[in-house]
């Protein structure tokens, strides 16, 4: 694979960190097995950040990302599993993201943010943030 991932689990909610190359396939793949995770753990809150992963993800590569996403996703709660919230962390946000703008019509529930504080707050786990600020002192 070219994306790497550091997969953490916590208490209320799965981090998937990337890293390495972009590739639509693993992609793909790894939105499938964090599906799979969720449906097996029962954690419906996710954090994906992309921040460090390189390449190129040009438009089409995006659109398409984002119309498999929105397919796995149906998929997945129309075989049972829980509804799900996911934040990504985004490198940058940008006000023409095409696979974001295929998600969002698709019905996919997500937002995307810069920091992972804001991601915390977004998926009201304020009290993890509140912890780790205090651990960092």
């Amino acid at each position: 694979m070219a994306i790497n991932n550091d997969i953490i689990y916590h208490t209320d909610f799965l981090e998937v960190i990337q890293t390495g190359v972009f590739d639509l396939d693993d992609g793909i793949l790894i939105f499938s097995h964090i599906l799979n995770i969720c449906r097996h753990t029962g954690l419906k809150k996710i954090i994906i950040d992309y921040r460090e992963l390189k390449g190129e993800r040009g438009g089409t590569a995006k659109t398409l990302y984002g119309l498999h996403v929105v397919e796995q996703y149906n998929t997945y709660l129309e075989q049972g599993g829980a509804k799900l919230k996911f934040a990504y962390i985004t490198p940058c946000i940008t006000s023409y993201e095409p696979g974001a703008q295929v998600a969002r019509q698709g019905g996919f529930p997500f937002k995307q943010f810069e920091t992972r504080n804001d991601a915390l707050e977004w998926l009201d786990l304020k009290t993890i943030n509140k912890i780790n600020e205090l651990c960092q002192l």
